[in-house]
């Protein structure tokens, strides 16, 4: 008999599985769709079906076409045409106008003036609706590229050095520190910069697997990221969306097998995580390290997690 807690271990196992499930599942189609059934290969696929049945339609009237001698008026040629051949085409092509019309009609209320074909109006609206968006546009990646040299340049001041090299003694190096700080700065600066709602996380991963405090306060796309650059020994992992996901690994040394992940999420349109930001966000931790080890260090433990720091007697940011 399972107590309560094997009972709710075993409900979020299959939980999470079955958002992998669905998540492999979106991707998938997304990817088919990108690749085999975008804008390009839908209008292929169309005209040859256009083709298609028009070369049908031709084979089975092919002896009204050369015996056209029966079709002396409109009332000849509606009488000779009515096949059941052609019958069904008729009904088929009444069912699709029907329905377009009734799907145009319903989004008639919900379609803006810009939207609607109409001559001498279209051009203009369209246009300056191009030049409005590419002005935002450019003010959106304004501010991006303010926040990320802002963060760049705020570490390069002795106030930050100092606190860095607190980081630092003789018997260890508070790496969870270092990269919460990091986190820190990140946050003050995408915040002022940007009117988004912005998360961030750092999490400890030792021999392979991710401090358990750490990961379990992650939501599920995230730990979703962490595993997956967990498995993959990549550098770094993005989500693209709404909710925009980067996780970044951050190594004391290149070779070394624990690290620190820094975990960033925007959920906002205004800003999805590209490899601008993990160029960013690796630039300003080979700053952070390379000041850390300006300082006097023999040797010492790496402190990956929070727990490591209490253990030892510190605490991390």
């Amino acid at each position: 008999m399972l107590n309560r807690h094997e009972v709710f271990s075993v409900c979020k196992n299959k939980f999470k599985n079955f958002i992998v499930f669905i998540y492999k599942l979106v991707k998938n189609v997304m990817y088919y769709q990108e690749n085999y059934l975008n804008k390009h290969n839908r209008d292929v696929l169309f005209k040859i079906a256009f083709l298609g049945v028009l070369g049908w339609l031709i084979f089975k009237n092919w002896s009204i076409i050369t015996d056209a001698q029966k079709i002396t008026d409109i009332k000849s040629f509606l009488g000779v045409i009515q096949t059941p051949n052609n019958l069904i085409v008729f009904k088929l092509g009444i069912v699709y106008i029907v329905a377009t019309s009734i799907y145009f009609l319903v989004r008639l209320p919900l379609l803006k003036i810009e939207q609607l074909k109409v001559p001498g109006l279209e051009y203009k609206v369209e246009v300056e609706n191009a030049v409005k968006l590419v002005n935002e546009n450019i003010e959106d990646e304004r501010g991006k590229e303010e926040a990320r040299l802002s963060i760049l340049d705020a570490m390069t001041t002795s106030h930050f050095k100092e606190s860095v090299r607190g980081f630092v003694t003789r018997e260890r190096v508070d790496m969870i520190g270092m990269v919460t700080l990091l986190k820190y700065i990140i946050d003050a600066y995408v915040l002022n910069s940007l009117d988004i709602k912005f998360d961030s996380k750092v999490i400890g991963v030792i021999n392979g697997t991710p401090e358990q405090t750490e990961y379990n306060q992650l939501n599920i796309n995230t730990q979703l990221l962490v595993d997956e650059l967990i498995a993959t020994c990549d550098v770094w992992k993005v989500h693209d969306g709404r909710r925009s996901i980067l996780a970044v690994s951050c190594k004391w040394n290149t070779n070394s097998e624990d690290f620190c992940i820094l975990c960033l999420k925007a959920d906002s349109n205004e800003w999805k995580f590209s490899k601008v930001d993990y160029l960013m966000v690796s630039t300003a931790w080979n700053i952070m390290r390379d000041t850390a080890r300006l300082s006097n260090l023999t040797s010492s433990d790496i402190i990956l997690t929070r727990g490591q720091a209490v253990d030892s007697g510190g605490d991390s940011v």
